[in-house]
């Protein structure tokens, strides 16, 4: 029986690494783990682009996952791609785990983004720095070496088209129209413009449904593994 397949889209900063503490919960099925533009392999690129980033994935999907039922893991930036796919393939997927997508554009801080990039950027070539960073993210220590490996490999201009990108996006037009069950979570110690995105998010379509994760902030997948896989798992039992 061909196994059905499970989509991890990174965040921001990070790599595929950051889903290593869920792929070996999901070894019942075919699991894949993109890096997207800038960060890890692809470090050498000097730009990102949630809309591309989007259209790269539906490429390989149709190419290579043709009649296979999909499900969509988003955290991030990678939540907000997942809901970039959702408008343009409604259908693409079975089911979608959306976490921490800002959907609300921050027009003030976009302006902002090459001049805060440019301060970042010394700062990411600190062990140090990033340490303290992981930290923060709520990133398992034992995953540290590879946060800062990822870290001192971004360049500016890829993390002031990241900052933009994130920053300027919106929630996608005709959500009401996909047929994917979409779960929006959102942490419960996030700023409060995260959780009214992901009011928002459920507000465009009476199917989707919302879960705020107490105590916890905008790292649910890496500082929860196991409380997240077994919401994953549920989600994707009762819709399949």
């Amino acid at each position: 029986m061909t196994k059905e397949i499970l989509l991890f889209l990174h965040g921001g900063g990070v790599d595929d690494w950051m889903w290593s503490q869920q792929l070996p919960a999901f070894s019942d099925y075919e699991c894949i783990t993109p890096t997207l533009q800038g960060h890890g392999v692809r470090s050498d690129e000097q730009s990102f682009s949630i809309r591309q980033n989007a259209l790269e994935i539906i490429a390989f999907i149709e190419q290579r996952c043709q009649n296979r039922i999909v499900h969509v893991i988003g955290f991030s930036v990678g939540a907000q791609i997942a809901l970039e796919i959702i408008h343009l393939r409604p259908k693409m997927f079975q089911t979608a785990m959306i976490n921490s997508a800002l959907v609300i554009p921050q027009k003030r801080l976009y302006k902002w983004a090459p001049l805060l990039a440019k301060w970042t950027a010394p700062l990411m070539r600190s062990k140090t720095f990033n340490q303290l960073q992981a930290k923060q993210l709520g990133i398992p220590q034992a995953l540290f070496p590879h946060y800062i490996e990822t870290s001192l490999s971004i360049n500016s201009n890829m993390l002031a088209a990241l900052l933009q990108e994130n920053l300027q996006f919106s929630l996608p037009p005709h959500l009401d129209e996909t047929s994917t069950k979409v779960l929006v979570t959102v942490g419960g110690k996030e700023r409060r413009i995260m959780k009214q995105s992901a009011r928002l998010i459920v507000q465009a379509n009476h199917t989707f449904q919302l879960i705020e994760c107490l105590q916890i902030g905008h790292h649910f997948p890496l500082s929860h593994p196991q409380a997240f896989n077994q919401l994953l798992r549920t989600w994707i039992e009762r819709h399949t």
